[in-house]
């Protein structure tokens, strides 16, 4: 850090915080393996997408056969649900008639 404030006392100008001489090779070593990667994209990308098909293929199947899974099972909560409710349903009522019993004599 020095010599960054000698080279700007050498050039005129006060150095500018948070720049250095590496910026340039920070950069590339930042964007350095995107570039790489998007130049060799086209040639790799089909022959993995050729792969990859079968494996999202399974993937997609799996997913629809667990959500008709979890349709059926929310279905089946709903039904059992259903018969809870009207049992309580029943079970009030009689509780009420012979509530209704034991009060009128």
């Amino acid at each position: 850090m020095g010599h960054d404030n000698e080279a700007g006392a050498a050039h005129g100008s006060p150095p500018l915080p948070g720049r250095s001489r590496g910026w340039a090779k920070g950069t590339l070593r930042l964007f350095g393996p995107s570039l790489v990667v998007g130049f060799i994209a086209p040639f790799i990308f089909p022959g993995l997408r050729r792969a990859a098909r079968p494996v999202a293929k399974g993937i997609v199947k799996g997913a629809l056969n667990l959500g008709e899974s979890a349709k059926e099972a929310a279905a089946a909560a709903k039904e059992e649900l259903t018969d809870l409710m009207a049992e309580v349903h029943a079970e009030r009522e009689q509780e009420a008639r012979q509530a209704s019993e034991k009060s009128t004599p």
